[in-house]
């Protein structure tokens, strides 16, 4: 099959827990990505005349998040944007945490991210806004649909190492584990 225009609405947003489980962050409605590149200077006297040379050098990613502040009648909050405008708030042990965001037909990416939260704003006829920066530190992983964790579930497992095998469940792992679960083992 010839690939397609994916609509931005089945990309999905995760960020890990405490506990080393990814939750959803519901209300988006708009994604950006803007990534970023430091170039080094690498022009010297044997430089092509008139020409700069650069070599990049760093390059970076940012993922703003827009959507809507959600909340239940009783003050229970979206689990995901929570967890995000708790992350928010601590410097610097801990600020960093697991990030995970999903195409939809599942291809997956990952990386440790900080966190700046922006909530309210609108007008009389408007939903209240909700929205955060995402900036990744480090490298970017390509997860699977089927991660660690003792059962593959819809992107929402812990990531305790067990199965992982550069990132992706290691299907030999996971047979043998539904084997000696339906052994008793």
């Amino acid at each position: 099959m010839q690939p397609a225009k994916v609509l931005a609405r089945g990309w999905r947003f995760e960020v890990q827990d405490d506990d080393g489980w990814f939750i959803p962050i519901r209300g988006i409605s708009s994604f950006t990505p803007n990534p970023t590149v430091v170039f080094a200077d690498a022009t010297d006297f044997d430089s092509p005349e008139g020409a700069e040379e650069h070599t990049p050098a760093v390059r970076g990613l940012t993922i703003t998040l827009q959507g809507y502040y959600l909340e239940g009648p009783s003050g229970e909050r979206d689990p995901g944007q929570a967890r995000i405008e708790r992350l928010d708030t601590v410097v610097p042990e801990g600020s960093l945490t697991r990030f995970r965001l999903w195409s939809p037909a599942g291809n997956g990416y990952e990386f440790d991210a900080s966190y700046n939260v922006t909530v309210g704003g609108g007008s009389t006829t408007d939903n209240t806004a909700w929205s955060v920066e995402v900036t990744k530190t480090g490298p970017v992983a390509r997860p699977s649909m089927f991660l660690d964790g003792d059962w593959p579930l819809d992107g929402d497992m812990a990531l305790d190492g067990d199965m992982a095998l550069n990132g992706n469940a290691n299907p030999l792992e996971l047979l043998w584990m539904f084997l000696q679960e339906a052994l008793g083992e």
